[in-house]
């Protein structure tokens, strides 16, 4: 691109000397092309775009090698040059590499088995065209052009302007309109970041189709349309309004995953129009001022002014690409890095859920953010982020897999070594759908949560193992306190009562033994008898008791 634009100077300095479209076309495609191809070069888009800009650029100098040949000095091969001009055009559009941009983004696959048909007629119209053309009597390359007769000589017969093979531009531009109809199709159909990715080349792509068509249907009626405007249609529709749709998508929506790439290409941009400005400023514009442009000192100069702000620049130029990249928030790997820094220095166990929750909140923009922990067989809602609502019920779970969780935008489960541990969730508004890189950034802190939730179970677990000691302990507390008014009920109802009357029937005894030995003798027997089952009471009421229980209850 660079290349063709310093060929095709007279597109900078003069409009009447060469086609717009051939210096906006190429530079939009080969950025977002170039862009993507190295990101995901199994995807055909990235490498559409790039072919897209490259023939853009072989168009746009075979215009400026004809324009020279015809104007100043005549040139060698300039009829065979000129004459792979409209077969190269149009293998880009209208049913070209255009087409199948549209039938293929933005993962390379058409929408559905059906679009197969359309695909397989724009190649059968592309290959009838480019035979058409390379057969074309004469041909006019760009504005201003005289009109060129084919090289081949009596072989070309073909009457492109005014003959019936003319009309295969009809059915290509129809081709591409079907195409176009495919995006908008799939664009309804589709739902959440896919839909956000997709809209703003469906509303591109079908404002400058409807623009086209009232064009066409214009020209077939008569009307008096000026002759550049179907070129303007072309230039602002596919040159402009189409790059800065998949501009919109990699960077709003987070499409290809290009994030890092652009944040890293915009520093090194900054980097380097700081460094050019810089030299400039010092050694050509002092050394001007003070008529001396080679001093050594002011070279010197300008490499220590670059070296004491180079770190400045850098961080600024940063600050300058996330906001571009990620909008007002921090970029989520910044999120990512910080909470990776702090987790394991200043965090307490206490703390560490709540700022992952906030780390999660604040990186990916999201209504409500929330960090579950698994205990026992349920998820419980451990720490909340955003939310004003009444807090969230536990969620059983099944099988050891990540429950349903209702209307929330992502949920990403953590595991360590294999075993839930907990889960993640954020929750957008609708019409803010979670993009690519958020979704990413919730996906790996999840898979870096998962030590962390360990420890925090593991400490969870240990509360609960201590609250549970505790609660026995005072069951068994209880316990012994109710036993030991048990045995002591037992021993003043039972075993006391017994002695009591024994005691009684002493002294009866004690009183008749003068006077009437045989009662005595009665009474005796009863008081041994009384005394023995006294004394199997007792021995009744302490079996299975620990006798230092006993001992140290008085009872031993």
């Amino acid at each position: 691109v660079v290349a063709f634009l310093i060929a095709n100077r007279s597109a900078i300095h003069s409009y009447a000397d060469a086609d717009l479209i051939d210096v906006v076309l190429p530079v939009g495609f080969a950025v977002i092309g170039t862009l993507v191809a190295s990101r995901q070069p199994r995807n055909p888009i990235g490498w559409i775009l790039l072919t897209l800009g490259l023939l853009g650029v072989v168009s746009g100098m075979i215009t400026q090698y004809v324009y020279r040949s015809t104007h100043f000095t005549t040139l060698p091969l300039a009829a065979w040059v000129a004459w792979l001009h409209d077969p190269l055009n149009w293998v880009v559009f209208p049913a070209g590499l255009a087409t199948f941009f549209f039938l293929l983004f933005p993962d390379g696959h058409l929408p559905s088995r059906r679009w197969r048909w359309l695909a397989r007629f724009a190649v059968l119209v592309v290959a009838v065209g480019f035979v058409l053309l390379l057969l074309q009597r004469t041909m006019t390359i760009g504005v201003g052009t005289p009109t060129i007769p084919n090289p081949l000589g009596h072989v070309a017969a073909v009457d492109m302007e005014n003959g019936a093979p003319g009309l295969i531009w009809l059915v290509a531009l129809a081709v591409l309109l079907s195409a176009i109809v495919g995006v908008v199709v799939r664009t309804r159909r589709s739902t959440g970041e896919l839909r956000q990715q997709l809209r703003w080349l469906a509303f591109a792509a079908a404002v400058t189709g409807v623009a086209m068509l009232v064009l066409i249907v214009g020209y077939a009626v008569g009307l008096a349309i000026p002759d550049p405007a179907f070129d303007l249609v072309i230039l602002f529709g596919f040159g402009v309004a189409v790059p800065v749709a998949c501009g919109v998508a990699v960077l709003k929506h987070g499409l290809y995953d290009l994030d890092v790439v652009i944040s890293k290409t915009v520093v090194y941009a900054v980097l380097a129009a700081f460094f050019t400005i810089a030299y400039l400023a010092i050694v050509v514009g002092i050394g001007t001022a003070i008529g001396s442009s080679n001093n050594s000192f002011l070279t010197v100069l300008a490499a220590a002014t670059i070296a004491v702000a180079f770190n400045p620049v850098r961080d600024r130029a940063k600050r300058f690409a996330n906001r571009l990249v990620y909008g007002k928030r921090a970029s989520p790997y910044e999120v990512l890095s910080e909470f990776s820094e702090r987790v394991a220095e200043t965090y307490s166990v206490e703390d560490v859920l709540p700022r992952m929750a906030t780390a999660l909140g604040e990186g990916t923009g999201a209504r409500e953010a929330t960090v579950w922990l698994r205990v026992g067989a349920e998820l419980r809602p451990s720490a909340t982020w955003g939310s004003d609502g009444p807090p969230m019920e536990p969620i059983p779970i099944a099988n050891g897999e990540v429950p349903a969780f209702g209307d929330v935008s992502k949920v990403s489960p953590v595991r360590h070594r294999d075993e839930l541990l907990g889960a993640l969730t954020v929750t957008k508004p609708p019409n803010d759908p979670l993009s690519v890189p958020e979704a990413k950034l919730v996906d790996d802190l999840a898979a870096q949560a998962g030590l962390v939730l360990r420890n925090v179970r593991l400490t969870e677990e240990l509360r609960a193992n201590l609250e549970e000691l505790r609660a026995s302990r005072q069951r068994l507390v209880t316990a012994q306190d109710g036993e030991r008014r048990r045995i002591e009920r037992n021993i003043h109802d039972g075993a006391q009562q017994q002695l009591v009357a024994l005691a009684v029937q002493a002294r009866i005894a004690e009183g008749v033994a003068g006077t009437d030995p045989d009662k005595a003798r009665d009474l005796l027997q009863h008081l041994q008898d009384g005394l023995q089952q006294a004394l199997d009471d007792l021995r009744d009421l302490a079996r299975g008791i620990y006798p230092p229980l006993l001992a140290d209850q008085g009872l031993g």
